[in-house]
């Protein structure tokens, strides 16, 4: 049962929002997925939304959304590495500004994702930009 609001602490409220946003991504990105989660027990859908929403934020800076916004390849690296740092400082902290960070860190932090976990998955994105990168440049030779 979760507590109202008024009864948690300043964190906890944020906290509960952050996660709310976090089950909002899933909702906004996958029915199936989204439905999918709805057959696990609360506390455990909480966590892979919290997982969920972060990988979203994530795969959205490397397929497409920042190019169709106008953002160059340099600055997409760059917003990769800012969520990266944001997401190890948050899973150290407990705390982000940024409410899908935070329900990720907390999950992590409760769960014990750390950096070995975390690593791998940020270089495979930057993998992800490197490729789109090499495929921009095959095409304009081609051209």
């Amino acid at each position: 049962m979760r507590r109202a609001l008024d009864e948690l602490t300043p964190l906890g409220r944020y906290t509960a929002a952050s996660e709310r946003s976090a089950a909002r991504v899933i909702g906004a990105y996958s029915t199936s997925f989204g439905a999918a989660t709805r057959l696990l027990a609360p506390n455990r859908r909480r966590h892979i939304r919290n997982i969920y929403a972060l990988v979203r934020i994530a795969d959205e800076l490397v397929d497409g959304v920042c190019t169709e916004a106008g953002i160059g390849r340099e600055a997409q690296h760059e917003a990769l590495d800012r969520l990266e740092d944001e997401t190890e400082l948050a899973m150290r902290t407990g705390y982000s500004s940024n409410p899908i960070v935070h329900a990720f860190a907390t999950t992590a932090r409760g769960s014990g994702i750390d950096t070995t976990l975390t690593g791998p998955f940020f270089a495979s994105m930057r993998a992800d930009l490197r490729s789109a990168d090499r495929l921009a440049s095959t095409r304009r030779t081609v051209r």
